[in-house]
């Protein structure tokens, strides 16, 4: 069964000392698409 997307979720969280560090927070391989029930877990 698949979901629609909701919520592009970052796997490394994004943080006060991290919120400008451009391959923390663009990096494709730092993203995962998640529906809104998975990402609530």
């Amino acid at each position: 069964m698949y979901n629609s997307v909701y919520i592009i979720h970052h796997k490394e969280y994004i943080t006060d000392l991290n919120y400008e560090d451009d391959n923390v927070f663009f990096n494709i391989d730092n993203l995962e698409s998640l529906c809104q029930e998975c990402h609530n877990r």
